[in-house]
């Protein structure tokens, strides 16, 4: 099984799941992806052996915003509060490669931390942990 690891800025999670709508937009994120490589050689690659990572798992974690309603989550809120953060839950999570490549799965979100807290909620990053459950649907636009 390979494992290779990739970085990127960008992607982010909707959870709708809450009475209100959470969002976080990822600023910087690194993963580990895991698949098992086939073997696509063909005769038009012209002698070259070439292969495809098919992806069964993703994990990783990501530096992020968190808003509610397009509204900065206040710090006490964050730490476990209201949202309970404590417990992990399920979103479809987005992973931006690249202008137009994107990796989306469901994924259980372990740990929402402060990262860097700074004067006033509006300026507070967050370190979200997350590893994929189900499908890796990769889309290269």
């Amino acid at each position: 099984m390979a494992i290779t690891p990739i970085t990127g800025t960008g992607g982010g999670f909707d959870a709708g799941n809450f009475a209100d709508e959470l969002q976080c937009k990822f600023l910087s994120w690194r993963a580990t992806l895991e698949g098992r490589e086939f073997n696509t050689t063909g005769f038009g690659d012209l002698g070259w052996v070439t292969g495809q990572i098919i992806n069964g798992r993703v994990s990783g974690d990501a530096v992020g915003v968190l808003t509610v309603e397009n509204e900065p989550v206040p710090d006490a809120v964050a730490d476990g509060g209201d949202f309970g953060f404590a417990e992990m839950f399920v979103e479809d999570v987005q992973l931006t490669v690249a202008t137009g490549k994107t990796w989306t799965f469901d994924a259980n979100i372990s740990a929402v931390e402060i990262e860097r807290a700074e004067e006033g909620p509006a300026s507070s990053v967050y370190r979200i942990r997350f590893a994929s459950v189900g499908a890796v649907v990769q889309a290269w636009a």
